[in-house]
């Protein structure tokens, strides 16, 4: 997946997040944490995920883990 849309798919996951609905945030990023790149992200990227996984943390901690590996925290 292009890091553009990598960066979309996690910003609106982000949303999701935000509104208290985190098995939607999830849903939406599976398929992007499935195909994400095992190289670094741009920094941009792994900044997001960072913010993401503290939002999801709490309510989904798998998800928050895999995003903590792919952003490298």
């Amino acid at each position: 997946m292009p890091s553009t849309r990598l960066l979309f798919t996690v910003r609106a996951a982000d949303c999701h997040a935000c509104a208290h609905d985190p098995r939607a945030a999830v849903e939406l990023l599976g398929p992007a944490l499935e195909s994400a790149p095992a190289a670094a992200l741009p920094a941009l990227v792994g900044h997001e995920l960072r913010g993401l996984r503290g939002r999801l943390a709490p309510y989904e901690p798998q998800a928050a883990r895999r995003l903590a590996e792919l952003a490298g925290a």
